[in-house]
């Protein structure tokens, strides 16, 4: 509020204090009694009686029965929390109280400074988006923007953007760009916490993390929605599962129900045949297929380990792969030849290979001194590698 506060006496307040407040017919007046004394606080309101969100005090408002407000005490702001922006050419641009898909739009104010980069015609993208965004948002939560104002400022800040009830910051370089999908994004971003940090939080300060992934979702869902920039939950929950199983399966094993063969029907497995002759994608369908290929040099399928299935060469298809390791002709990489070698050591400690002939043991052995060699293999199946080679 602006107001200006003259006391009567001197006093010192300490604890919750209930007040009652009362106003004359001119509303030009406020008067504050105090439950606990008789002291009395004199408000002058210098202009009307409204609330200038932008201005947080040091107590939190807790509402009770009836229209008596209770204070409440908290820690004082501290001098790290404050800032002061200066502007070489300061421009305020303000876009007057009206309505959208009728709902009620607040008087935008937005400060910038006014450079090379950034010209005055271009500030209407913030006025467009943040209106759309409150509109959207109040129609969603039912419950309309609480304030009369809301002001966008543009300041050289480390965050891409900082928001407080009635008050967003944005980073000045984001502003300057609007061809970035960032700056539309730290935008709609901004105008979510307005509700959610502010109007609306969690009940625990360790439960920040709920509120601002409820913020990033309704960020997705306003896009869906607004068009504002490229973005849907679909496609953004899709490009980010992967990297959780990732983090999973780093953190704990995750047994969802016990092993067991489901069907004996053969699967469809899709593959990826790759040569001298260029790349060949088949269905394999049949327990046994025979797919005329021809290749120069190597024969790999799955290189780039795409496939679900483990797939197991014969003797002589191996041995090529070790040859396959150090040369550029090679089809896969060396982290693709290393996988396939496990794949090997897996299918045989599960015994689905049948014996082999004696002609191609001495094969099989270098196979494994290859794959000891270059520490291919570990645990178990370096083990069981060692043992085949001394035999």
């Amino acid at each position: 509020m602006n107001l200006s506060v003259q006391t009567v006496q001197p006093t010192v307040i300490e604890g919750d204090v209930q007040i009652i407040l009362r106003t004359n017919e001119q509303g030009k007046q406020v008067n504050l009694y105090s439950l606990f004394s008789i002291i009395l606080i004199r408000i002058s309101v210098i202009n009307e009686f409204t609330t200038a969100g932008h201005v947080r005090s040091n107590a939190a408002t807790k509402f009770v029965s009836g229209d008596i407000t209770c204070f409440e005490r908290t820690v004082p702001l501290a001098t790290q929390h404050m800032a002061f922006a200066g502007f070489e050419k300061a421009e305020t641009l303000i876009h007057n109280r009206t309505t959208l898909d009728g709902v009620d739009i607040p008087a935008v104010e937005v400060v910038f400074s006014l450079n090379k980069n950034f010209k005055r015609e271009k500030h209407q993208w913030i006025y467009s988006e943040a209106s759309k965004v409150i509109s959207l948002m109040s129609q969603w939560t039912g419950f309309p923007y609480p304030l009369e104002a809301l002001r966008i400022i543009s300041a050289p800040i480390q965050a891409s953007s900082h928001s407080s009830l009635g008050l967003i910051t944005l980073q000045d370089r984001l502003v300057e760009h609007p061809t970035y999908t960032l700056a539309h994004v730290t935008l709609t971003h901004s105008v979510i916490q307005q509700w959610l940090s502010n109007v609306v939080s969690v009940a625990k300060p360790d439960e920040a993390c709920f509120s601002e992934s409820l913020t990033v979702y309704l960020e997705w869902k306003l896009n869906e929605e607004l068009h504002i920039v490229n973005k849907t939950r679909a496609n953004e929950i899709e490009s980010i599962r992967p990297q959780d199983l990732s983090i999973e399966g780093k953190d704990e094993t995750r047994m969802l129900r016990s092993l067991e063969q489901l069907t004996d029907e053969l699967w469809t497995v899709p593959l990826e045949i790759v040569g001298s002759s260029g790349i060949q994608l088949v269905a394999v369908t049949d327990k046994s297929t025979i797919l005329p290929f021809t290749s120069n040099d190597y024969v790999i399928a799955d290189p780039r380990r795409k496939s679900t299935a483990m797939i197991v060469y014969d003797a002589d298809s191996y041995i090529r792969m070790i040859r396959c390791w150090d040369d550029t002709r090679c089809p896969a990489n060396r982290d693709a030849v290393r996988g396939i070698l496990r794949d090997l050591v897996a299918v045989l400690l599960t015994d689905r290979l049948p014996p082999p002939q004696l002609v191609d043991i001495p094969k099989w052995k270098a196979v494994f001194k290859f794959s000891q060699n270059n520490r291919i293999l570990n645990g178990n199946a370096a083990c069981c590698a060692q043992y085949a080679i001394s035999r």
